[in-house]
């Protein structure tokens, strides 16, 4: 496993429930760590809107994802034109 799947499974532990966690374990299971990414990057921006978590929260998530906006951004983008995950 690496560090970034090691990463994605922490954070989904973290703010996902049950559901969303095997969604994402399934998604790295298969080898789409993109689906992923999208996935976790999703569960932080929700937490963050929702106000379960604060702005230094969400941005240590996106520190210890290792994504950038504007990676963040085509996440979005992309998962949003083929929301199959």
């Amino acid at each position: 496993m690496t560090e970034k799947e090691v990463e994605l499974r922490a954070i989904a532990g973290a703010l996902l429930n049950a559901e969303g966690q095997e969604e994402v374990d399934e998604m790295l299971d298969n080898s789409d760590l993109a689906g992923a990414e999208a996935y976790v990057l999703g569960g932080v921006d929700r937490c963050f809107t929702d106000g379960a978590i604060d702005f230094n929260e969400a941005k240590g998530y996106y520190e210890r994802l290792g994504v950038d906006p504007e990676r963040a951004s085509q996440l979005r983008q992309n998962h949003a034109k083929d929301p199959s995950h």
